[in-house]
């Protein structure tokens, strides 16, 4: 007799995708569990979303999705670029999921945000949108044992879910020129209707046309962005043209999942799910198998709402698209997982797979919080002068333009090597070689083969280390913003960290938060590198042509000088042990008014919240999750696209990332269904 076995999410709301013709959402659990499906996806985030959409443009099949989140249709909050954040530590947005107490941290806990409404990620992330270099996809194609999930095989589904909107203006090159006025001159004649010149842009080979994420250049926002970029290049950081060409190493302008013409963020939401819908409501989900022995073919989902519990068929297969904490819950709450974890908590274990819900890696990031001199702005004006706000928000409203729908840009990804000397470089790295030798005996064969690849990376100096990310802004970290000052921060994380944390169920309620552990700087090397390229910055900001504009350092403090007590700042304030009062803002209130709390947070723990890696794309013996097909290891018809496949970790902004994977999985799943048809 089959056992029926779930899997779990949190399901308040659920949407239901049929062919785009026939396509609805509703909020009644009877009529979303009468259906079946040919394909069940779990979870409307980022990447859920996207493949529902990708697989329901055929008549052919009918595709359920179940999500946690309520459909928020024009939230300013979500909507209005410059508002990114605002939603984070809310609960009618976030779930913000406690993490455990952090040795690396001096024990404080990581607030986890995922967000409770439809779309996840897509709508709380900071709009970048950047791409990892040629040898980090490789590395992928690497793992997955295809070369297909290289950078090769990545490219065209980078390229199909976009829609880019080459510039009409060489803004960037401007910029880097040091001359503004030249830079805001063509936006001012473009909004005059004078004749401006179409400059060629050597993104346009790079990037796509007509898919459905409006990808965009930013807006000329700060009058410090020029500076900050010639300093880099005075320092070595030399400027690059093209960053989404696989090579990424320089300073440069990101491009924004903005879209212009509406002056709006673009998520998978209003990418994917609004045009091919009528709009009511959602609810969300669970799941049945049909044995209790491998290769385990899932049957239906079950899913609870209002405390009732119900099932749909899925005919064809389920994809779990539930994110990098949830997506592993969702398994080992259905017996798939390390059975000495599972047993613990009273789940029994079907099929053994001890990589589910380990490989957990992030990018702790150091922020740099510089008060700028008397006459000099950044987007605090917004926070300091009530009557440009007041015309800024006019033109908001009228023409969808203006600093409401700038968001940060300006980014620098570099080496090691181009930070510190032969002989100090030397010195790092034989410290970690000391600390991996202390802990080979505790490696899997993933962790083993990554930290291989890892420092070969760091021995060649082709592959980013660390980022700068131009903030001009402050405030929204532990540092408040006094009244007239402007202020801007320069965030810099570590981008492969060699810590690695884990999320794991907590009990057999299928409903409980997991424990949540990510072993910040459970490596000294990833405290050291944040840490050398934290003083990489503070010395240009420290020299011309930053120091003209700059009063004084107050994040962390002028005295925090060496090494080591940099190092102390970043374990001490590096994540928030208890939650600020969340401020609510009503929708027609400027949320930047006041300065507590913050411009854009009401706290911030400090990372930038690219998690992934807990359901690997790796083989089965060295600890992978799912293969090259993205199929769960030892299901015939289960399997995973969002980020938790990301084996180790990128230098980049995830987004753009996890829409790639989510468009191959599409086309796998598509793929595979055409082939079974035709035999």
């Amino acid at each position: 007799m089959a056992s029926s076995l779930i899997f779990v999410t949190y399901l308040l709301h659920t949407l239901f995708l049929g062919n785009f013709a026939e396509a609805t959402i509703t909020s009644a659990p009877e009529q979303f569990a009468g259906l079946e499906f040919d394909y069940v996806v779990v979870g409307g985030g980022t990447a859920g979303i996207a493949v529902a959409a990708r697989l329901s443009e055929s008549d052919q099949y009918k595709v359920g999705l179940l999500d946690s989140g309520e459909y928020l249709k024009d939230d300013p909050l979500i909507d209005v670029p410059v508002r990114f954040g605002q939603t984070l530590f809310n609960p009618k947005y976030d779930h913000a999921f406690p993490g455990v107490p952090q040795p690396g941290l001096h024990d404080k806990e990581r607030i986890t945000n995922r967000q409770v409404k439809t779309t996840q990620f897509s709508t709380i992330n900071f709009e970048v949108w950047s791409r990892a270099s040629k040898e980090e996809y490789d590395m992928i194609g690497e793992f997955a044992q295809d070369r297909s999930w290289g950078w090769d095989g990545l490219l065209p589904y980078f390229k199909k879910v976009e829609d880019y909107t080459p510039s009409t203006i060489t803004t960037f090159q401007m910029l880097l020129s040091g001359n503004i006025w030249d830079a805001i001159k063509p936006l001012l004649y473009k909004a005059l209707r004078l004749p401006s010149v179409h400059v060629e842009d050597d993104f346009v080979a790079y990037h796509g046309k007509g898919g459905p994420i409006k990808v965009t250049h930013n807006i000329p926002y700060c009058e410090l962005t020029s500076p900050f970029i010639q300093a880099l290049n005075a320092a070595g950081i030399l400027s690059l043209a093209n960053p989404d060409s696989g090579q990424i190493t320089g300073v440069w302008e990101s491009l924004t999942s903005v879209d212009r013409d509406r002056g709006t963020r673009v998520s998978a939401v209003t990418a994917f799910l609004e045009p091919n819908i009528n709009r009511t409501n959602f609810v969300v989900t669970k799941l049945i198998w049909d044995s209790d022995s491998e290769p385990l073919t899932a049957k239906a989902v079950q899913f609870v709402s209002r405390g009732n519990t119900y099932s749909v068929t899925a005919k064809k297969e389920v994809i779990i698209s539930a994110g990098v904490i949830q997506t592993p819950q969702i398994l080992e709450n259905s017996g798939i997982g390390n059975p000495a974890i599972l047993n613990a908590h009273g789940v029994k274990a079907i099929v053994d797979l001890p990589g589910v819900g380990e490989n957990l890696q992030d990018h702790l990031f150091l922020p740099l919080t510089y008060a700028l001199r008397p006459g000099h702005q950044t987007m605090d004006v917004l926070r300091i002068d009530p009557v440009l706000e007041k015309q800024q928000e006019e033109l908001y409203t009228s023409n969808h333009t203006g600093l409401l729908t700038a968001v940060w840009s300006t980014v620098a990804f570099s080496t090691l090597q181009s930070i510190v000397s032969n002989d100090t470089l030397s010195d790092i790295l034989n410290a970690l070689d000391a600390e991996l030798a202390t802990r080979n005996s505790q490696l899997n064969g993933l962790s083993a083969q990554q930290y291989v690849l890892q420092r070969k990376w760091l021995s060649e100096g082709r592959v980013t280390q660390w980022e700068a990310l131009f903030a001009p802004v402050g405030g929204f970290t532990w540092y408040r913003p006094q009244p007239n000052t402007s202020y801007v921060t320069i965030l810099v994380p570590q981008l492969h960290p060699f810590s690695r944390g884990s999320v794991h169920i907590s009990g057999n309620d299928p409903l409980a938060t997991p424990t949540i552990d990510f072993q910040y700087l459970d490596f000294k090397f990833d405290a050291t590198i944040t840490i050398k390229a934290a003083q990489f910055i503070r010395n240009i900001m420290a020299r011309l042509p930053m120091a003209q504009f700059v009063d004084k350092m107050v994040e962390p403090e002028a005295d925090v000088v060496t090494d080591e007590e940099l190092e102390d700042f970043l374990r001490n304030s590096a994540i928030v042990n208890e939650r600020l009062p969340f401020k609510k803002y009503a929708v027609d209130t400027a949320p930047y008014r006041q300065a507590e709390p913050s411009l854009f947070f009401s706290i911030m723990p400090l990372t930038y919240y690219p998690t992934l890696g807990t359901a690997p794309l790796a083989p089965r013996a060295l600890g992978g999750v799912v293969n090259n097909q993205l199929k769960v290891y030892g299901t015939t018809n289960v399997r995973i696209a969002d980020a938790s496949v990301i084996p180790m970790h990128l230098s980049t902004h995830p987004q753009a990332t996890v829409y790639a994977i989510a468009e191959k999985a599409a086309d796998i799943i598509l793929s595979v269904s055409r082939t079974r048809e035709e035999l």
